[in-house]
């Protein structure tokens, strides 16, 4: 079984600026590269200037929010096709409301959540979206969701065939079993691809 940990490491990252409004240029071709629009993931994703502990080194970053009021950083690399990402403070998931709370999707990440707003052509998500933000969140995903069980009928659950997938699935189809809650592993819509971002970027899509 998983266990629910905080890091009590200084966090490596420190954040020096926070935006309301994405205006890098590097961070819009990384929005155009995860072939995502500029205003979904805007609306969701701040612009923000950190630095690295580790190497002095200054960063333009996209800074998504968590439980916390802290921030989950992804420093982007388009020219390479890569990206870093990190936690300022303290690594904890992010939970978006949606129209309806009967039913919960499970994420691996933002990139995940924006994509498949993407895919169903909508910029708010009609449930309510966890999104971990890092698989040791998981625990704390569950803790919140055992606590609304009388309230849930179904968890869909988009996490990655990467690092731990099966793992993670096998934990949230055991919770779910546990509270007679309806279960849908959603990882074949993205079959022989790594996450459900890493399939859009690279099928051919309108």
């Amino acid at each position: 079984m998983m266990n629910a940990t905080f890091s009590g490491k200084t966090s490596r990252f420190k954040l020096i600026k926070i935006y309301d409004k994405i205006t890098s240029e590097t961070l819009k071709q990384e929005i155009a590269r995860r072939k995502l629009s500029y205003d979904l993931v805007n609306e969701y994703v701040y612009q923000a200037y950190v630095l690295d502990r580790k190497s002095q080194r200054k960063s333009i970053c996209f800074a998504f929010p968590n439980v916390l009021d802290h921030y989950e950083i992804t420093i982007p690399y388009p020219e390479r096709g890569q990206s870093f990402k990190s936690s300022i403070t303290r690594n904890a998931f992010t939970l978006i409301e949606g129209e309806q709370s009967n039913h919960v999707e499970i994420f691996s990440d933002v990139w995940d959540f924006l994509t498949w707003l993407t895919m169903l052509k909508r910029t708010v998500n009609k449930f309510d979206a966890y999104i971990m933000n890092g698989w040791y969140s998981l625990p704390n995903v569950i803790e919140t969701l055992r606590g609304r069980t009388d309230k849930i009928k179904s968890i869909m659950d988009f996490t990655g065939n990467g690092d731990r997938g099966d793992e993670i699935r096998n934990y949230i189809a055991d919770f779910s079993e546990e509270n007679d809650l309806r279960y849908g592993a959603q990882n074949y819509l993205f079959n022989g691809h790594g996450s459900l971002s890493d399939y859009w970027m690279n099928s051919t899509h309108k």
